[in-house]
């Protein structure tokens, strides 16, 4: 099953709204946020995909992970002190198989 290939544990960071001290003034800040960690199987993606999302060859990467993994497009994933940008994530399915999960393609920083 594709969960044997992951073995790269990541921090996730969501930038999160909140709400200042004076509320009846609406205040509203942001700050970058820890999620639950997110596992899964980090590799760079190739010079052709790159092309097609847009993204740089030399910073691209993808991660499969669990198909009910929680992410957003902007969220950021670390490895040590190597971050990630999400640019965007699908969820796949292939014939019915039992390998469903998200494949999320990656930014470097």
């Amino acid at each position: 099953m594709i969960e044997d290939f992951f073995t790269k544990t990541l921090t996730h960071w969501r930038q999160v709204w909140s709400e200042g001290e004076d509320e009846e003034e609406g205040i509203h800040s942001s700050e970058l946020t820890e999620i639950d960690p997110i596992t899964g199987h980090l590799q760079n993606i190739t010079a052709e995909l790159a092309a097609n999302l847009g993204l740089s060859l030399t910073k691209s990467f993808v991660l499969w992970c669990d198909v009910d993994t929680d992410i957003d497009e902007g969220d950021v994933l670390k490895d040590g002190d190597v971050g990630y940008t999400v640019h965007s994530f699908k969820e796949l399915d292939i014939d019915g198989a039992d390998n469903k999960h998200l494949q999320i393609f990656l930014q470097r920083q």
